[in-house]
């Protein structure tokens, strides 16, 4: 039987060379969505989608933190585009991200390492101020950030094929009357359910462990 290999080997060095870019591009279709990823999705995109061998999720934080250290060379006043980064668990970005807010909100107790699960209200306060921040960020100064980072422009495709340019989160429920599912679009609770399902496919059924989920998808019928 013929042995399949991957194209890069998880080494840092790889990791940086060839997972920036894919991620920096996956965390600005999540912020135009006005969503989150997790830590598990980005590492099993990178395997699948880049080629790369097995990934400890682990390792992620470190290649999310050397993207964040990037931006903020190239554009100190960036939205912190990491705090979208989270865990499957609590939906919050690990301990990591607690740096970077520190020194965006001037609160050095958020770099102490036990800060998070001290303070669970207060450091989710900061993840919000951080998300909304992010959310606020417009596709075209996307574009230029990109740029900025890694010297060329992201595709136009790239953005423009992905289903929430904008980020309202809100379903596009068709139909009228008492068939319409909701006069404003889906609920907050439903948009919850919505959002945990796409990042713990494998709370729904073990089979699908490991599977790439997005939402929302067109479906003809």
């Amino acid at each position: 039987m013929m042995q399949s290999w991957s194209e890069h080997s998880a080494t840092n060095k790889n990791l940086l060379e060839f997972g920036l870019k894919p991620i920096f591009i996956w965390l600005i279709k999540t912020a135009l969505d006005q969503d989150v990823i997790t830590y598990q999705r980005i590492k099993k995109k990178l395997e699948i989608e880049v080629d790369f061998s097995t990934i400890f999720t682990t390792r992620i934080g470190f290649v999310v933190g050397e993207l964040m250290n990037r931006i903020l060379e190239k554009r100190p006043d960036a939205p912190l585009i990491n705090v979208l980064v989270v865990n499957g668990t609590d939906n919050q970005p690990s301990r990591g991200a607690g740096p970077f807010m520190a020194a965006r909100f001037l609160v050095p107790e958020l770099e102490d390492r036990d800060f998070k699960s001290r303070n669970p209200e207060i450091w989710s306060s900061y993840v919000e101020r951080s998300k909304k921040q992010v959310y606020e960020y417009t596709k075209d100064q996307w574009h230029i950030l990109y740029n900025d980072v890694f010297g060329e422009n992201i595709t136009t495709t790239v953005i423009n094929d992905y289903a929430h340019q904008n980020g309202s989160g809100a379903e596009n429920d068709y139909g009228s009357g008492t068939y319409k599912y909701e006069p404003g679009g889906e609920s907050e609770h439903h948009k919850s359910l919505r959002i945990w399902a796409m990042n713990n496919p494998h709370e729904v059924h073990n089979s699908f462990y490991g599977a790439i989920s997005k939402t929302e998808f067109n479906l003809y019928s």
